[in-house]
């Protein structure tokens, strides 16, 4: 897939973090008591590694519920 400025990402990988809380956290909308986030790592062929996060306070598609 070519990029903007002549850049080729190269690799797309997700990581799914699953935590348990010490203490619930409170929304709003109710208490959370574990976090699930994706962590997701993009590569270019040129060698440069980017990094975002995805969370929105739900379950993260395939996390604990």
């Amino acid at each position: 897939m070519n990029a903007p400025h002549g850049l080729t990402i190269d690799k797309v990988t997700a990581y799914l973090l699953y935590n348990k809380l010490e203490k619930p956290l409170e929304f709003s909308f109710g208490k959370k008591r574990e976090r699930t986030t994706a962590l997701i790592e993009v590569s270019t062929r040129e060698g440069l590694v980017g990094w975002g996060e995805a969370n929105w306070g739900g379950s993260v598609t395939g996390g604990r519920s």
